[in-house]
């Protein structure tokens, strides 16, 4: 709805949200609000610009203008959606920093107006995620109140029962509450359970999909996990971090799944989409997980040879620095890491440790040098970590995922420089990617 009315609390556009789907709805989606106010909201998010970059993309109403006209549908943030219609038009990029969304006026952000299941206004306000955490108790109850059973499925093996949909209508009477099935992965068999949230169902989904593409390879899987190039060493190597060899050759197949059928192509979600994959899996799975279970073993004495030169005496002044890598390593490699860790990034994992032995080396040379370096890394681990912790157990998102791998490269770049990163990586970017993650988690 849309009131005209500057100064009163409802001024601008409204949504109304019963309490039941509260947790399901994205902020980002929001900040598009209306067709009709959106010209405005543009404006006024180009002028609150730094006057640096203002300066550049003047006259602002013609700049406005033609970003209205080039932004397209609601697919991403606006302000990202916004940044790169300003990049298309005068080949400017605008920092995802330099945005202040928060300098706009009330009309132009979107009311929310909160409804328990009997239609009645609970709450109202325009801030999202402080409505969505004053909900959190109430919403999960009426969502574990809400029958779901016609929904789900236990005891599966293979996949004979038909698409499995994104979302599902589950009110029936108890208010208006969504649901969205998921594979859960029982071990044996696989479970269609429905989850409150589409995150928690899609990382439980991920995991229910590898299990299931597992047992439709049935003997072909078994035999590449057995054919797993993991030496006796490696073995005891991991026996000592808490781990079992046979569960590090569950963790590499099921990783190797991961890689071949799921991927960045996202999940699978019909029978012809995973049969697709399934016949892809087959002609791929081997090679994969011969790679992997190559690169674990090696990885596994690099850190028996990180581990060792970390347990040496050194003097007091370099302890802080000892100490700060031992947590590094312990970050790296773990009982169950390659469960943690994306297929791609264990392959890194060396470089790191490489990278550990160069700064000590460095260390030895030049302790203050390193403290002041480790106080960079600190900032921005302590960010991430702040940030992990608000999951509440909850699965990361791919932005917060890359995050995390980000700091390692800037490890990299900060203590081993010679040995270079993949992509470049910067305070700058760093502060991009903690915004992105943020962003994610609204």
């Amino acid at each position: 709805s849309y009131k005209f009315d500057p100064g009163d609390e409802n001024d601008g556009v409204s949504c109304t949200l019963p309490i039941g789907i509260l947790p399901q709805a994205e902020g980002w989606w929001f900040e598009w609000l209306v067709p009709g106010l959106l010209g405005d909201k543009i404006a006024l998010l180009l002028r609150s610009l730094p006057r640096s970059v203002r300066r550049d993309i003047q006259p602002i109403n013609d700049t406005a203008q033609s970003c209205l006209d080039k932004i397209g549908k609601p697919e991403k943030p606006l302000c990202e959606a916004l940044g790169d219609a300003v990049f298309k038009i005068l080949g400017i990029k605008i920092d995802a920093d330099a945005w202040r969304p928060e300098e706009l006026p009330a009309y132009l952000k979107m009311n929310f107006v909160v409804v328990d299941a009997k239609g009645k206004t609970v709450a109202r306000g325009r801030d999202l995620q402080e409505l969505k955490g004053r909900f959190t108790v109430e919403a999960k109850k009426q969502f574990v109140r809400t029958p779901k059973s016609r929904h789900e499925r236990s005891g599966i093996t293979t996949w004979d029962f038909g698409d499995l949909p994104e979302r599902v209508d589950l009110s029936e009477g108890h208010g208006t509450v969504w649901g969205f099935p998921a594979l859960r992965d029982d071990g044996d068999s696989v479970s269609i359970c429905v989850y409150d949230t589409p995150e928690k169902a899609a990382s439980e989904s991920r995991h229910g999909l590898r299990r299931l593409f597992q047992l439709s390879l049935g003997g072909h899987a078994a035999h590449i996990r057995k054919s797993l190039p993991i030496s006796q060493g490696s073995g005891l190597v991991y026996g000592s971090i808490g781990g079992s060899i046979e569960t590090l050759r569950d963790d590499i197949l099921l990783s190797a799944i991961d890689h071949v059928c799921i991927g960045s192509a996202g999940l699978a979600r019909t029978a012809a989409a995973f049969h697709e994959r399934y016949e892809k899996c087959r002609s791929e799975l081997y090679k994969a997980a011969y790679d992997l279970g190559q690169k674990v073993d090696s990885v596994l004495a690099d850190y028996a040879r990180a581990a060792k030169m970390l347990e040496a005496s050194v003097p007091e002044v370099m302890k802080a620095a000892v100490e700060d890598m031992k947590k590094q390593l312990g970050m790296l490699v773990y009982s169950g890491f390659i469960r943690q860790t994306p297929y791609a990034q264990v392959f890194e994992i060396p470089r790191y440790i490489v990278a550990m032995a160069m700064r000590m080396q460095k260390l030895r040379e030049g302790p203050k040098k390193d403290s002041d370096r480790m106080g960079m890394i600190d900032v921005w681990w302590n960010r991430y970590m702040d940030l992990t912790k608000k999951l509440k157990g909850a699965a990361k998102s791919e932005e917060l995922e890359t995050l995390r791998w980000m700091i390692e490269e800037y490890r990299v770049n900060i203590f081993a420089q010679k040995l270079g990163t993949p992509e470049p990586v910067s305070e700058k970017r760093l502060a991009s990617q903690l915004d992105k993650a943020k962003l994610a988690m609204s």
